[in-house]
């Protein structure tokens, strides 16, 4: 991914300029998701054991690294769209949260019994769920309309 960024970075032009920016809420719940997802990923990542243990399910330190490694990316991804701030540029990433939720919880619906329902950890993971619905759907709903043509 470094090297794709520092290549990018050399492409001649401009971003195109941001028509759909997000709202000043939306920024809000993207930075907590970023810190907390990238804080638990590396605990997760780098110490499994006792990381695994605020995990509402019960993990083995390889799932738990997996785990973490897939929740360090949901968190740069939560960082790059807050630094992007423009619905219209991350319709994709907005489409992957609503599903990311949808997703979870059909996962959550089929096995119940191997959640941890009343814990911290668990009310935690079905709050960050609703966020990623909340945001995803937002996102999508602000980066779908288009904007008005400007007169010159």
């Amino acid at each position: 991914m470094l090297i794709i960024v520092v290549a990018q970075a050399r492409v001649p032009g401009a971003d195109p300029p941001r028509l759909a920016r997000l709202p000043g809420w939306t920024c809000g719940v993207l930075a907590v998701q970023a810190v907390v997802l990238l804080g638990m990923g590396v605990a997760l990542f780098a110490a499994p054991g006792p990381a695994a243990r605020a995990w509402p399910w019960q993990l083995t330190p390889l799932t738990a690294q997996a785990t973490g490694a897939w929740l360090i990316s949901l968190g740069v991804a939560a960082g790059h769209a807050l630094a992007e701030r423009d619905a219209r540029r991350l319709r994709p990433a907005a489409a992957g949260a609503v599903v990311l939720a949808v997703l979870q919880s059909v996962a959550l619906a089929r096995y119940p019994h191997r959640f941890g329902w009343q814990s911290p950890s668990g009310i935690v993971y079905l709050i960050f769920l609703a966020m990623f619905l909340l945001t995803g759907a937002a996102g999508l709903a602000k980066g779908l309309i288009r904007p008005a043509a400007t007169k010159e």
